[in-house]
């Protein structure tokens, strides 16, 4: 796990003013992050698919992921922490991929990911912790688009590679709706938050 510098986790409280959604606005924008984070490859086997996403999920953090491989699943955990003034956070993110085999041709694939952190004293030799309720939703419409664009490059279907440093115009090119515009990827990515180490592929 990496240690994060205290400008950097500073920067995860900033927090831009913004005028409430209405309900509607608010149900449109689920449904584009949901949509994105569903997709059906047709002509791939599910073994195939599965190894691009593992690479594609390698990628993220190399040296702070682990993973767990079922059936019909892949589960991806990237741990971490940081030093916010006297307190030290520790958290994690929880990547689940399944896949659903709907005929001979079609593989179905989603993605959620799952938020947890924790809090306590650094002084103190033990620190006591207290976990926040864990957050599990799928990503922004961006950032699931990106991941699988980056599983179609594994599986042939795309023959460029979109890096961390492109993915900003990739999501303001087709427009794109992430949470927060300014930093649009912190899950795949990291936007210099969290650790993350993002790497390409050789």
């Amino acid at each position: 796990m990496k240690k994060v510098t205290l400008l950097l986790a500073l920067s995860l409280l900033l927090v831009s003013c913004a005028k409430e959604m209405s309900r509607e606005e608010q149900l449109a924008i689920n449904n584009k992050n949901i949509s994105a984070a569903n997709k059906i490859y047709s002509g791939f086997s599910k073994e195939d698919i599965a190894n691009a996403v593992t690479k594609t999920l390698e990628l993220i953090d190399p040296s702070d992921s682990k993973f767990a491989h079922y059936e019909n699943k892949i589960i991806m955990i990237r741990r971490y922490f940081f030093t916010l003034l006297f307190n030290t956070v520790i958290g994690s993110d929880c990547w689940v991929v399944t896949f659903e085999k709907l005929n001979d041709q079609d593989v179905s694939v989603s993605l959620s990911v799952s938020i947890a952190q924790a809090a306590g004293m650094v002084p103190v030799g033990n620190t006591t912790a207290s976990t926040n309720p864990d957050k599990t939703s799928v990503p922004s419409e961006c950032e699931s688009r990106l991941f699988f664009k980056r599983v179609d490059y594994f599986l042939g279907i795309e023959k460029k590679w979109i890096s961390c440093k492109e993915a900003k115009k990739f999501m303001q090119d087709n427009n794109y709706y992430s949470d927060n515009p300014s930093s649009p990827f912190p899950l795949l990515c990291g936007d210099n938050y969290f650790g993350i180490e993002a790497k390409d592929p050789q």
